[in-house]
């Protein structure tokens, strides 16, 4: 792409980056630090006569960055380090603040329909909470492990896995049930592998067999078609350890067979106090009476009209469950 970029001929009336915040560069240790993404910008920006950045993510606070990010649209006028008390940071004719609940049709009516959101309260049954407090558990002193290993990336990749088991847990205990299991079975096969190789070559080859993460893989992982972030997130999920020795990795193995069987007694007890919150929750919203409430005040929609058997969504405000802190 580079060399594209760089022909001749390559010029554009407009370029329009989406998700431009993620164009960062950052001052560390008195240098600049500059994500891939925005050596791209850098690329783009000259060969265009229009460079639109949009997002909708705040910058992180500080000036200095801000003003590196800047200087993708205004090279000399953001040149150099921000310095308060003799830089300012002047943006009114360079960028445009579009509040989504401000924004309207051309009838005046808003564009966005109000989204009105309510926490449900829950609490875990006695077998969820023991099984959620040994995962937790497990997950902090394994981020604890990953940041002793004086290796950033490695920690990082073991810090993305733990993340993903975290979300699991959240999700249900088949989810986190499975989870577990699979850790367990790779790498106990890892331990097997490892067992035939010389010990003195076993932390080299344990921090070789996993592919290695840094900040913009995980974020280009995050914006992968599904399909590949969940294949990803099983490897990584399977195979990324804290562990630098057979002996740390066996002592792992053993407190996943411990939580898998902990979360073996909760899926096999049935007990899934967030479903069943959740289909409750539903029984409410979804009454015959609800539905006919909200076809009366509400003209018909087109659809409906085509499929008179649909039935139109429940309020905005009766279709969110959060899961208490």
């Amino acid at each position: 792409m580079q060399q594209k970029l760089q022909a001749p001929d390559c010029r554009w009336d407009l370029v329009v980056c989406d998700e431009a915040h993620k164009l960062s560069a950052t001052f560390f240790g008195g240098e600049i630090k500059y994500t891939r993404r925005y050596k791209l910008g850098q690329l783009l920006a000259p060969l265009t006569r229009h460079f639109l950045l949009m997002t909708a993510t705040p910058h992180n606070g500080k000036e200095e960055d801000f003003q590196l990010f800047l200087a993708l649209l205004d090279g000399d006028r953001f040149e150099g380090r921000f310095r308060d008390g003799v830089h300012q940071v002047e943006v009114s004719d360079l960028m445009r603040r579009m509040v989504k609940e401000t924004l309207r049709k051309f009838d005046g009516t808003p564009l966005f329909p109000e989204r009105i959101a309510y926490t449900v309260p829950y609490r875990l049954s006695n077998a969820e909470a023991r099984l959620y407090k040994a995962v937790t558990d497990y997950v902090r002193e394994e981020f604890n492990r990953a940041e002793a290993l004086q290796n950033d990336k490695r920690a990082g990749t073991v810090g993305f896995a733990l993340t993903i088991l975290q979300r699991r847990l959240a999700s249900s205990p088949e989810a986190i049930y499975q989870s577990l299991r699979r850790r367990r079975e790779r790498l106990e096969k890892r331990c097997r592998e490892l067992e035939l190789l010389q010990r003195g070559a076993v932390a080299r080859v344990m921090a070789t067999t996993v592919h290695i993460l840094d900040d913009e893989d995980v974020e280009d992982l995050e914006e992968a078609p599904d399909h590949e972030m969940e294949a990803a997130e099983e490897e990584i999920l399977d195979q990324a350890t804290a562990a630098r020795t057979i002996d740390e990795l066996k002592a792992e193995i053993a407190t996943l067979g411990r939580l898998e069987a902990l979360a073996g007694i909760v899926r096999r007890s049935g007990e899934d106090r967030k479903w069943r919150e959740l289909a409750g929750l539903l029984s409410v919203i979804f009454t015959t009476a609800a539905i006919a409430n909200q076809v009366a005040e509400e003209p018909t929609p087109v659809w409906s009209r085509r499929y008179p058997t649909a039935y139109p969504l429940p309020a905005p405000e009766a279709r969110h469950l959060h899961r208490a802190p």
